[in-house]
């Protein structure tokens, strides 16, 4: 199953749309979109589209890594939210942080489970090399997925099966 929603769509639409389409521990797609941020001469506007699976439901206190690395004293026990604070009754899920509400993601656990990103030059979809001049370093993946990572809710466009 998969819902569409538009991009003014709140945090909670987006859980209760996860909701419809699993179960919590559930691996399900996630797709946004967003302006990406470029450099100040670029004077082009460019696109990013990210389809990410996530596992649905989860905390991050309660991830066998994160528990694992605290136990063999590899990090810290898990501190509060750095930035905004957790919206009441979904905790672990919605930040509230400067009037925007974002979704708080946990990366899907399987590893043939993939993101992608796709890229548009002043409307028009083209290649990463293309678009890659105008971009900022924070938009230049590292390649790297982190354990959770957070959402705008409103550029959220689906969740569901492709």
């Amino acid at each position: 199953m998969r819902i569409e929603l538009n991009q003014t769509a709140s945090a909670e639409q987006v859980f209760t749309a996860l909701e419809q389409v699993g179960n919590a521990g559930t691996n399900i797609y996630v797709e946004w979109q967003r302006e990406a941020k470029t450099r100040k001469e670029a004077n082009v506007t460019v696109a990013k589209i990210v389809r990410a699976p996530i596992r649905y439901g989860i905390n991050y206190a309660n991830l066998a890594v994160v528990k694992d690395a605290i136990a063999d004293g590899l990090r810290e026990e898990v501190q509060p939210l750095p930035w905004g604070q957790w919206k009441a009754g979904f905790v672990n899920r919605i930040i509230t942080h400067k009037g925007n509400e974002y979704c708080r993601f946990s990366a899907a656990s399987f590893a043939n489970l993939r993101r992608s990103t796709e890229w548009s030059l002043n409307g028009k979809a083209v290649d990463f090399a293309t678009v890659r001049p105008y971009l900022l370093a924070s938009e230049i993946s590292n390649g790297e997925t982190p354990l959770v990572f957070t959402v705008k809710a409103s550029a959220i466009t689906a969740v569901g099966a492709k």
